[in-house]
């Protein structure tokens, strides 16, 4: 059974995951800037711009709610992304989630964020959420966050013109070599495979 707590600070070697609800203001100021840059929404489901009158409401319903829990991601006390959480089926314990990362002035830097975010959040999903499958979709011009996905043993489970449909079950990631999951094992796997999908 899915376990989540919502006021609990998880924490993951430099990572610490941080519930939207127990943000300050100020954070949850710096979460909608970020969410808005058109770098950042424009590659998202939703890339319409939000009013912090409405990003307050909807943290306020988070309080409520036992099915969504949202989180902003600090590296070594940085603020660098926010991840999401949507409990698809309780008794099967399936979640689907989204990530962002915080724009940066580096690209690289940003994709580099990208990957140690993503690698951390699946960790936490399987060793302490107790969930059993992800499913996702990520928007089929998103091909770093696509290969990212094949790379940690997501499979791909239909496809239309806008998006690739992803699954990962705690299995498939729990049998990856963690060590060998590095940011430049990943590009080689990224240049060597970007045609293939």
């Amino acid at each position: 059974m899915i376990n989540i707590a919502k006021d609990k600070v998880y924490e993951l070697e430099s990572f610490k995951f941080y519930n939207y609800i127990d943000l300050s203001l100020d954070e949850k100021r710096l979460v909608l800037d970020m969410r808005n840059d058109p770098k950042v929404s424009g590659k998202m489901l939703n890339s319409e711009k939000i009013s912090l009158e409405d990003h307050l409401s909807f943290i306020e319903k988070l309080k409520e709610r036992n099915d969504v829990f949202y989180w902003l991601i600090k590296k070594d006390g940085q603020p660098i992304g926010s991840f999401n959480v949507k409990i698809l089926d309780t008794e099967n314990s399936i979640i689907d989630t989204g990530v962002f990362v915080f724009n940066t002035e580096s690209e690289m830097k940003m994709l580099v964020n990208m990957f140690d975010i993503s690698l951390a959040y699946h960790r936490l999903i399987f060793e302490q959420f107790n969930v059993e499958q992800i499913n996702g979709e990520v928007a089929n011009e998103n091909l770093f966050v696509k290969q990212m996905d094949y790379f940690i043993g997501y499979k791909e489970t239909n496809s239309d013109n806008k998006f690739t449909y992803i699954v990962l079950t705690e299995g498939d990631f729990s049998k990856q070599d963690f060590s060998e999951l590095t940011y430049k094992r990943f590009m080689k796997y990224y240049r060597e495979n970007l045609i293939k999908h």
